[in-house]
């Protein structure tokens, strides 16, 4: 009677972690489903800018402590935004390109400007670890952290000179995205 007894038991155990193990599959199915909609949405599920959205001025101290203030208007230039972070792997492959947009298409049409989601002395270091050239931002401000949404990085962001957002490149910049980057500068340039 008694292996009868752990036999019961063992059968229990094994039914108890089939049922467990179902579960965990189910609930990892799941997380694979919504992972899988970010990837091909990540606009709609991260909260990311939306083309034609407006965005509102600001100032910021760079991390050199000059002010650096954002105004839009009629006689304002366009803005090409890099949202970094020295925490972020990808941000360190996109910085080769946008240190090319900076020393190669700066003119009067348009402004460059980093903004990092990291400390003041980490985007510091960051900065002279990787030979960063553009201007770089640290907004401690939590209305302007939510107005440019630097939840995704790297991101790449280009604003119209009257504050809307023309276009948003999340993510690595493959060789389609910088030839489509470099297309626009030249008809801005125009």
């Amino acid at each position: 009677m008694a292996s009868s007894i752990t036999k019961d038991i063992w059968t229990y155990i094994f039914i108890a972690v089939i049922i467990v193990m179902g579960i965990e599959i189910f609930y990892l199915y799941s997380q694979n489903q919504e992972l899988r909609a970010i990837i091909e949405n990540p606009k709609e599920h991260l909260g990311m800018l939306e083309e034609k959205e407006t965005v509102p001025p600001f100032s910021s101290v760079d991390i050199f402590n000059d002010t650096f203030n954002i105004t839009y208007g009629p006689d304002q230039p366009y803005t090409m935004l890099f949202w970094l972070s020295p925490d972020c792997s990808v941000c360190k492959d996109n910085l080769i390109f946008w240190n090319r947009l900076f020393d190669e298409h700066q003119n009067e049409h348009i402004r460059y400007v980093g903004m990092c989601s990291g400390s003041k002395q980490e985007t510091i270091e960051y900065a002279s670890e990787f030979g960063i050239h553009f201007p770089i931002l640290c907004p401690e401000d939590p209305q302007i952290l939510d107005s440019y949404k630097g939840n995704i990085l790297p991101q790449t962001i280009l604003i119209s000179p009257q504050g809307s957002i023309l276009k948003v490149w999340p993510g690595a910049l493959a060789r389609g995205k910088e030839e489509q980057i470099l297309a626009i500068l030249q008809q801005l340039q125009s």
